[in-house]
């Protein structure tokens, strides 16, 4: 048995509506986007309907070559690095060859030759973008159960747990945000961050040691009692510092460094309900291993947490933000007997941000600090100190932010597509740098999640594992797991026409 489920996303600059399409806003949609004039006559570019995507259509490519008695040849391709973003140029020349049976007779003058090619050919240095990739996406608990054991595909599984009835503390949570219940998290270890130690101790509201408060979870007796303790001051707090203090708690980092700290916690079962969340994760990690070479992956997290989870437009603009417009085809190809494959299309927005223009921006101390929100999970950690934004670490978050360059520079040279790869219309190197796991109080749709955790994506973790005790019992709760995807897309341009020889004698055509 045999299964599968992807996404493919165009940018709908090189996508046209196959003929014969039969949804009008897609139709016009897709039609009134600019294609590159030569790609257009040779067919080479994406075709869309409601219920298909493909690539190239060789019949207009072949009545196209016919009609003009040409063909097309491609150069060598060659690259030569750039001190500047994107780093790396590639070039490659396109030959068009006129059948000599043909040209230079009845009619087929070189006059009308340099008219075909200005006409095929687009506008000197006008700029393109073609960014097409795939994301292969997991299979959920449903699927998994219908297809038994599928090997190599990726999946999300989530449990809800109901360990045991303290009435006290669910008669007390009632009066309090999530955000404020107790955290396993805040457990795992003496060396929390001090958002964690607050939230253990409640701003201090709870008087004891950081090995005290740890020993509270180890314990099933000393976590009862700390139950209690907290149900009173529950009832005690304003609503004005019940809100102010669960803020604090919205976003939830999670450093590479402490991916295997909250794998597998042992005190789970000292909480009285839980919710146990599994996902599979990329296995594609080459710029995931260079942010995490260099210590800035919790860098990105942090900012992509405020610039995309916080709606902070004014930092989403500083990272080189801007809404792509994308074709989106969603397969699922389940190969069973109760199973079938589909596919649906759709256009959407996208926010998408430059790590290129990220990267610069950080160097050059243009990203602010925006970190009310945040809260680490598990002790600090170097790449947190890089993060920091402390003026002692400029230092450090240079020397990081130079080691993630030449790294990128490489990968992007590896992965940078020719003219000739575009046309062909192979997909970007693509791959899941940030995984987020946002949660909702019911049905997220129109809904603001109220909490997210924001995982980095590593080659030394397969599985990442996530326990949410911040939970009320009787309540719904929905989790989704996005995946932000770093592409290596292009942009292009066209050199003007060159033509051999340049100036022939009137009215003939050259050898």
């Amino acid at each position: 048995m045999q299964a599968s489920k992807k996404n493919v996303y165009v940018l709908t600059d090189s996508v046209k509506a196959a003929a014969g399409s039969k949804n009008v806003y897609l139709a016009k949609t897709l039609n009134s986007v600019p294609l590159d004039s030569l790609r257009d006559a040779l067919g080479r570019y994406w075709r869309g309907t409601i219920d298909k995507l493909e690539y190239g259509n060789e019949q207009k490519e072949e009545a196209f070559l016919n009609d003009t008695h040409l063909e097309i040849h491609f150069g060598e391709a060659k690259t030569r690095r750039s001190k500047k973003s994107p780093y790396v140029l590639k070039e490659q020349r396109i030959c068009f060859k006129g059948d000599g049976q043909v040209w230079g007779k009845n009619g087929y003058t070189y006059a009308r030759w340099k008219q075909l090619l200005r006409r095929v050919v687009p506008a000197p240095h006008e700029t393109y973008r073609d960014v097409c990739f795939k994301i292969d996406t997991p299979l959920n608990q449903r699927e998994r159960k219908r297809l038994g054991n599928a090997s190599g595909v990726g999946f999300i599984d989530v449990e809800f747990t109901y360990n045991y009835y303290n009435k006290k503390y669910e008669d007390a949570m009632s009066r309090v945000r999530e955000e404020m219940l107790p955290n396993i998290y805040a457990f795992i270890t003496d060396n929390v961050s001090r958002n964690m130690y607050n939230l253990k101790t409640i701003q201090g509201f709870i008087a004891t040691s950081k090995r005290q408060a740890r020993n509270f979870a180890k314990n099933s007796s000393s976590y009862g009692a700390y139950l209690t303790t907290l149900s009173r001051l529950y009832r005690r707090l304003k609503a004005e510092f019940i809100d102010q203090f669960s803020n604090l708690f919205s976003n939830f980092i999670v450093p590479f460094e402490n991916l295997d700290l909250i794998s597998d916690p042992d005190i789970v079962n000292s909480f009285p309900m839980f919710v146990e969340l599994n996902f599979s994760t990329d296995s594609v990690t080459e710029v995931a291993q260079a942010l995490e070479d260099a210590s800035l992956s919790t860098s990105l997290q942090r900012h992509a947490a405020a610039a995309i989870g916080g709606n902070n437009e004014s930092l989403f603009n500083i990272m080189g933000g801007e809404l792509l417009n994308f074709f989106v085809a969603k397969q699922n190809n389940i190969l069973s007997t109760n199973i079938r494959s589909k596919l649906n299309t759709s256009i959407g927005n996208y926010k998408s941000l430059d790590i290129t223009t990220w990267w610069e921006r950080y160097l050059s101390n243009k990203i602010p600090k925006i970190y009310k929100n945040q809260t680490f999970v598990g002790p600090k950690t170097y790449s947190v100190y890089i993060s920091s934004g402390v003026v002692k670490n400029n230092l450090a978050k240079a020397l990081s932010l130079i080691i993630f360059q030449e790294k990128i520079r490489q990968i992007a040279a590896n992965h940078n597509r020719s003219i000739e790869e575009i046309m062909a219309g192979e997909l970007c190197h693509s791959e899941t740098v940030i995984y987020r796991v946002a949660k909702y109080v019911g049905d997220p749709e129109d809904n603001q999640p109220i909490q997210s955790y924001w995982f980095p994506n590593s080659n030394n973790i397969d599985v990442i594992k996530l326990i949410d005790t911040q939970v009320k019992y009787d309540k719904a709760y929905t989790y989704r797991v996005y995946a932000y995807q770093l592409v290596i897309g292009s942009e292009y341009f066209y050199r003007p026409v060159e033509v051999n020889p340049t100036d022939p004698p009137e009215g003939e055509f050259p050898d």
